[in-house]
């Protein structure tokens, strides 16, 4: 069926070509009347050619999207389109519960070394004192200038969250 009207439609123009031609070679001869009947008869024959052709171009269009709705809304496309969706869903939940997981993990993480971290801070400071009271009780031991260059350590060792220098410092004590 397209193949006929194709040919049909170039057939058409083809006769049209030659009607026109026709009608030059018999204004040419003398036979202006002819000549103008030809023209406008060959002039509606090749607009019949080109509205063929533009049917043809519609009803294709037609044909290839009813063709590809009446595939789109089959029961086989519907149910692969809800087991496809299906199983995106499923895809896409596995990646936001990874990621949840990931980012709980992260926060518990943070939260411990944030704990682990005043936890240090505070045993720091316990050791900071326990040390500085018995620097206080062992005073009549040390001389001024000693006694103050000590606290200065001690002090330094706290600033500089040095927990080893604060033991050594009071190994030292102990030793006297």
């Amino acid at each position: 069926m397209p193949r006929r009207l194709i040919y049909s439609a170039l057939g058409l123009g083809s006769s049209a070509m030659l009607m026109y031609l026709l009608g030059f070679i018999s204004r040419k001869t003398g036979f202006n009347q002819a000549g103008t009947y030809l023209y406008a008869f060959a002039g509606k024959l090749l607009l019949t050619a080109f509205a063929l052709l533009i049917l043809f171009a519609v009803a294709t269009v037609i044909m290839a999207c009813y063709r590809d709705l009446s595939h789109y809304w089959r029961r086989e496309a519907i149910a692969l389109r809800r087991l496809l969706s299906i199983h995106y869903q499923t895809i896409h939940t596995r990646q936001r519960n990874q990621h949840l997981s990931r980012q709980l993990y992260y926060q518990h993480r943070f939260k411990q070394q944030k704990l682990t971290a005043a936890d240090n801070r505070k045993q720091l400071h316990a050791l900071y004192r326990s040390v500085k009271l018995e620097l206080q009780t062992a005073k009549p031991q040390f001389a001024d200038t000693e006694y103050q260059h000590l606290q200065k350590t001690l002090r330094q060792y706290l600033k500089q969250a040095d927990a080893s220098g604060i033991l050594a410092l009071h190994q030292k004590l102990t030793c006297r």
